[in-house]
């Protein structure tokens, strides 16, 4: 799951609860897996949309894994091909805790724009 989301080979589409829930669960055994330190650091694939894992997470409102992505450093300051941000594909997904998840963490700019201009308000 892991390698299949680094190399941009998931689609918005194919993303759903079971995906979410494999990379939860990829990334809780990552975390405990002894490591050379290098995380998931680089783990920026993007798909043919220019989402990166933690963009299509965000869009899905899957608040466990934007936080497990984040917390295993990828790039949370990131857009897609659209110009649209963490925050903003939080709040399309229409899921509140996943807004609340970005805001109090501060995972991109609030009064950022896409590439129409738009803002996540």
């Amino acid at each position: 799951m892991l390698a299949l989301l680094s190399g941009g080979s998931i689609e918005l589409d194919r993303l759903n609860d079971e995906l979410c829930d494999e990379l939860c669960a990829a990334l809780h055994d990552q975390a405990r897996a002894p490591s050379g330190g290098e995380g998931v650091m680089g783990f920026e694939g993007r798909n043919s949309t220019g989402e990166t894992p933690f963009l299509l997470v965000c869009t899905s409102g899957h608040v466990e894994c934007m936080q497990l992505l984040a917390k295993a450093g990828c790039i949370t300051a990131v857009t897609n091909n659209l110009g649209e941000n963490a925050l903003m594909l939080a709040a399309r997904s229409g899921v509140e805790a996943a807004v609340r998840a970005a805001l109090a963490a501060g995972w991109c700019e609030l009064e950022a724009r896409n590439n129409d201009g738009d803002t996540a308000i």
